[in-house]
């Protein structure tokens, strides 16, 4: 393992010295922000609310509601997703759907990004680690969000939700969403965006009982020229239509004992026409059904034993012109019994799991942690995960991509251990070093530059190391800082031209945003991130990179609830893409008018 860059530990030592002697923010501010909330960028999809969490690389191809890829700690795109209601959602076809959801954000609590033995707790696991989305507390209002942007780019997106019925003895919520965009040139002239889509739904809270049912769907058409490695000097078109059915009914406090069943339905369709000869261009089409039932829960046994349990059945299925009809499933158990005592806490299991194909492995999960004060916590983990191949990755076949039927499930083996702040209204620091080896890890390689193709290859064995540092701070009673630096190192045996995913990562990635509200009816964001890649040859001339984001809300007052809100997408107007030979979209500014009611 080679060392971090200098400065790295005293960063993140003053990181952690500036939060332990931190001051604790005022009451008022606490009211300020919750009178004040923070309205959605360009967008209220999941992947936009998320994309500014430092912890999360969302790697866009055309923008953030075209085609993006979540990264989390230098993973693949393959190796991270998001973890609905204890559920990690997969896509048989392809992972770079692993951020679509046919649902917008506003119906779910904040997301929270999740590695180790926090993901094994909370949900079936992506390998890496995951993004939990659960479903938050019916309510009665709404807002609708109106935006246009340069380019004759146009948005528009509503949320209305009102109580059917509220008494002591609980209630019960309904809400309807819809939204509708259209973009372009983003990054090539002739790649332009529409969507659009909606859906409802149901809550109910009664006691210690709760339950909520979803319905969403959305389709998109984009322009897709250059992207997932293709020739750039072939245009093409995407289209992708995405319906979810979602319920889960739970039972007692998440925090102390609870029980909880949740169930899934999901049906995707994705067409790809590629325009080698406008003639008679190549063209494919896939449709994905995914099917997953999983019971959970925490049982308290006495006063210092618990019990964490899990069983889980998921059904995958793809049929396409370029795949062919395929058919899996997978069923997962999870027994994690913990102690704790006084400042201690310890946590060792198992979890199983059984594929179709007859494999079966156990996997074993194990931390701890130590209160060392009222706020600060010692931790560490090991933690293992399987993942399975996509079909494309084991049966695709186009002039820019091919895949390899011999392909194995990978197998992750990982380490963390670290220091964290619990987390306040006021502030929240955290440091981590991490370890994670991937067996038969499989990434989309050139060998050399004359290579027409980019081809899915069995790497062997993939080792990750790594220190994270994050942290956010009230400065004054309106203003809030946050920042977080990732440093990694991969040790392979390849020595290749261009890596699509696995081998092209940020060795040094920083982001820092603010957020100020410097007058009583205006507030400022800005966010930054920069990166470093390095690696490959293909990365030579294009390693460095800068991300800026800048938005001003003004919260005018009549009627009420109303807010105007302008920004500024690539600040910078760097051209660097997440992937190679894939440019940003240009700097471009937006201006947008939103409502929110009660």
């Amino acid at each position: 393992m080679k060392s971090p860059i200098h400065g790295l530990a005293g960063w993140c030592l003053l990181m952690a010295a500036t939060a332990i002697g931190a001051t604790p923010a005022s009451n008022q501010v606490v009211e300020v922000r919750a009178e004040r909330l923070m309205m959605p960028g360009r967008s209220d999809s999941v992947a936009a609310a998320f994309e500014m969490d430092p912890r999360v690389a969302l790697n866009r191809q055309g923008g953030t509601d075209v085609q993006a890829d979540i990264s989390i700690r230098g993973s693949s795109f393959s190796e991270a997703g998001l973890l609905v209601e204890g559920m990690a959602l997969h896509h048989p076809q392809t992972e770079h759907f692993h951020s679509e959801l046919p649902v917008p954000a506003s119906i779910f609590n904040d997301p929270e990004v999740l590695t180790g033995l926090d993901q094994v707790q909370r949900s079936t696991v992506h390998p890496a680690g995951g993004i939990a989305l659960d479903v938050r507390d019916p309510a009665s209002g709404g807002y609708v969000d109106l935006g246009l942007g340069e380019e004759g780019s146009a948005w528009q997106s509503g949320l209305l939700e009102g109580l059917l019925s509220s008494s002591a003895d609980g209630v019960v919520g309904l809400s309807g969403f819809a939204h509708h965009e259209e973009a372009y040139g983003l990054d090539y002239p002739d790649n332009d965006l529409k969507r659009v889509g909606g859906g409802a739904a149901l809550k109910t809270r009664h006691g210690a009982w709760s339950s909520d049912w979803i319905l969403g769907t959305s389709r998109k058409e984009f322009g897709a020229r250059g992207y997932y490695g293709v020739n750039p000097e072939w245009s093409a078109i995407e289209e992708f239509e995405d319906t979810m059915f979602l319920g889960t009914v739970r039972h007692g406090d998440s925090n102390e004992s609870y029980r909880r069943v949740t169930g899934l339905w999901r049906a995707t369709r994705d067409e790809y026409r590629l325009f080698i000869d406008p003639e008679a261009p190549f063209h494919n089409r896939h449709r994905s059904r995914m099917a997953g039932l999983a019971a959970d829960g925490r049982e308290r046994l006495d006063d210092a034993w618990n019990l964490r349990w899990r069983g889980a059945y998921a059904y995958e299925g793809v049929d396409g012109s370029n795949l062919g009809d395929h058919d899996r499933e997978r069923v997962t158990a999870l027994l994690l019994p913990g102690w704790e005592q006084g400042r201690l806490s310890v946590s060792a299991g198992v979890m199983g799991e059984t594929f179709s194909d007859g494999d079966t492995v156990a996997l074993p999960q194990a931390g701890l942690a130590w209160q060392v004060t009222d706020r600060q916590e010692l931790f560490a983990a090991y933690t293992e995960a399987m993942h399975e191949p996509s079909y494309t990755e084991l049966n695709y076949e186009s002039p820019g991509s091919l895949g390899n039927a011999g392909l194995e499930k990978s197998r992750s083996r990982k380490a963390e251990c670290g220091w964290r702040l619990q987390p306040r209204r006021d502030m929240a620091a955290s440091v981590s070093v991490f370890h994670r080896a991937t067996e038969h890890s499989v990434d989309w390689i050139k060998a050399t530059q004359d290579t027409a193709r980019w081809t899915a290859t069995d790497l062997g064995t993939v080792e990750t190391w790594g220190v994270e540092c994050n942290g956010s701070r009230r400065l004054g009673e309106q203003l809030r800082v946050r920042a977080a630096y990732t440093w990694l190192e991969k040790d392979h045996e390849w020595a290749v031209y261009g890596s699509r995913y696995v081998l092209d990562y940020p060795k040094h990635r920083l982001s820092v945003d603010l957020d100020w509200m410097f007058a009583s009816d205006w507030r400022l964001t800005v966010g930054h991130t920069f990166r470093y890649h390095g690696e490959t040859q293909a990365r030579e001339e294009d390693a460095t990179g800068a991300d800026g984001r800048l938005a001003l809300q003004w919260y005018a007052g009549t009627p009420d609830g109303l807010v105007v809100r302008a920004g500024v997408d690539n600040l910078w107007n760097d051209a660097f893409g997440s992937y190679v030979d894939l440019p940003a979209p240009d700097r471009r500014g937006w201006v947008a008018a939103s409502w929110r009611f009660q």
